[in-house]
């Protein structure tokens, strides 16, 4: 990480709970760190030493069951030095964890960062503004323990007045989400982010590609220079600039994680994600004649009347049934590939039975 000069682990956001867990587990022989960003087979972790590349270890390659088991930008991990190298030999307990349903794989899981207190959605005002992409990333970051701002970057290529439609349109069907619009060609909004940003807590920016989140990291951290780049004329969409996830501290002290653009954003255990996200939804649910409503065309639905009454917009509705079908698929394809990754275990230790019975 070369913005940062030497910092204590408070200043990364350290949580005071790991002491105990460290000293229970008697990990106090190992530096604690961390993981500022991951190219390949490597980790670039910040310690009170300074940043170093690490590795992990070949016990944690070969027992991880699943890409949870590894590493991920905005971990806390223990590292010991060894022959000149620096090996991660444990990842502390996350306390929050953004992840994505990875695109056309078996119920896995890609996970984007961790420890996270806050994610910035940025969308901007033109082709990429889109309300149900937005509750989308919004249940993702609830999922994952995270509280969702929405940052509408690029509004000085909005016509005057439009902005004020744009964000009536986003307050008339999404409750309770704080709002930021900002300019990082005018520069405009960009102190009111710097005020909310709040001394190490960890925040994330998550987008589309093409939306200025590089260009917002520019803004509040000091001495980067990401390349940026434009939408594409040709097929107005954004070009993919950010090609891995980088931890930076901003120039007030807060920790924030760049991320790629993401077209695709999948949605995976999400139930309590979309209660938070649709909590419009939620609450005239209470009122449902039936407890397991599923606000389709059961009697007594409070949900679908809202809908006629145009208390809530169909359109809502529609992609909350949306998210929700595609978390309960995500579930039954995670409780199906247990079960075949059982049975194939099963089949292993038969086949290594037979042979050591049968002496082949």
């Amino acid at each position: 990480m070369d913005n940062t000069a030497i910092v204590s682990l408070d200043d990364l956001g350290y949580y005071s709970e790991y002491d105990r867990y460290i000293k229970e587990n008697g990990f106090g022989v190992f530096e604690t760190g961390r993981i500022s960003r991951h190219d390949r087979e490597l980790y670039s972790v910040i310690t009170t030493r300074g940043a170093f590349r690490a590795e992990i270890t070949g016990n944690m390659r070969y027992s991880a069951e699943a890409k949870s088991d590894f590493p991920v930008v905005g971990d806390w991990v223990l590292m010991i030095e060894y022959d000149g190298s620096y090996i991660i030999r444990e990842i502390l307990p996350r306390k929050t964890l953004l992840a994505r349903k990875a695109v056309d794989e078996f119920g896995e899981e890609q996970l984007i960062a961790s420890n996270i207190d806050y994610a910035f959605i940025v969308q901007s005002p033109d082709n990429n503004f889109n309300l149900n992409r937005l509750e989308r990333y919004m249940a993702v970051a609830y999922t994952g323990g995270i509280i969702p701002i929405l940052i509408l970057n690029k509004c000085d290529l909005l016509e005057p007045g439009l902005l004020e439609d744009l964000l009536s349109e986003v307050n008339r069907r999404i409750h309770g989400l704080e709002v930021l619009t900002t300019s990082t060609v005018s520069k405009g909004g960009i102190d009111p982010i710097k005020r909310i940003m709040q001394k190490r807590r960890s925040y994330c920016l998550l987008g589309s590609s093409g939306v200025g989140k590089s260009s917002l990291v520019n803004k509040l951290v000091e001495g980067s220079n990401i390349r940026t780049t434009s939408i594409s004329s040709s097929t107005g969409k954004g070009k993919h600039t950010t090609s891995h996830r980088e931890l930076f501290l901003t120039d007030g002290g807060s920790i924030l994680i760049d991320t790629p653009g993401m077209r695709e954003l999948g949605i995976g255990d999400g139930d309590e994600g979309l209660t938070h996200t649709f909590n419009q939804i939620t609450q005239i649910a209470t009122g449902c004649s039936f407890d397991d409503c599923t606000h389709n065309d059961e009697p007594g639905c409070a949900v679908q009347e809202a809908v006629i009454k145009g208390d809530i917009e169909a359109d809502l509705l529609a992609n909350y049934h949306k998210l929700v079908k595609e978390s309960k698929h995500y579930q039954s394809t995670i409780a199906e590939k247990r079960k075949s990754d059982r049975e194939f275990g099963k089949m292993c230790r038969n086949a290594m039975k037979f042979r050591k019975n049968n002496k082949f």
